[in-house]
């Protein structure tokens, strides 16, 4: 694995912890915080490409649609800010699902690796499981409440960064 995969793969495992312990300390804040930061910065990009069309002197082509760009993308934004909880809501299920899809991505690497001969793809698997069932649980949320749900969006993400953190230090001669 190169260098500056290893660097990436550590920079986000260490925001997946940063972030997971965000969630699970402060719940209703971290919500808030989230859908407040995205929101606005996507109002900011939606008003500068309403502003970029409006100022255009002539269109790029008949396929420019950076005024519709901009609308769609300051609506999403003030949606964010003002309609958290349904964002949140959405999130969830769409962080579960993305969860199910790179567990399953990592079971694949797992069998790659036994394949390949590697000691650690036992723990590559069961790393890779874990994450999946806790993928299925989060989507489907049986737990309810928002406090809750970004708890458990807090744990997924710190089990995620440990689980990328301890597969980046436990297989690192196991090429891509």
């Amino acid at each position: 694995m190169s260098k500056s995969n290893k660097n990436s793969i550590l920079l986000a495992a260490v925001v997946y912890v940063l972030l997971g312990l965000f969630f699970i300390i402060w719940p209703q804040a971290s919500r808030k915080i989230f859908c407040a930061v995205v929101g606005i910065a996507a109002g900011i990009f939606g008003l500068f490409e309403i502003i970029k069309y409006l100022l255009k002197k002539e269109v790029s082509g008949l396929f420019d649609f950076s005024l519709i760009t901009g609308v769609l993308t300051l609506v999403g934004g003030l949606i964010f800010i003002f309609r958290s909880e349904v964002i949140i809501a959405v999130l969830g299920i769409a962080f579960g699902v993305a969860i199910v899809i790179d567990s399953i991505l990592r079971l694949q690497i797992a069998l790659n690796a036994a394949k390949l001969g590697s000691k650690s793809w036992i723990f590559m698997l069961v790393s890779a499981a874990i994450m999946l069932i806790f993928g299925i649980v989060l989507m489907f949320n049986p737990a309810g409440g928002f406090d809750t749900a970004t708890i458990w969006y807090g744990i997924g993400l710190l089990l995620e960064g440990i689980l990328q953190l301890i597969n980046l230090f436990i297989a690192p001669g196991i090429d891509e």
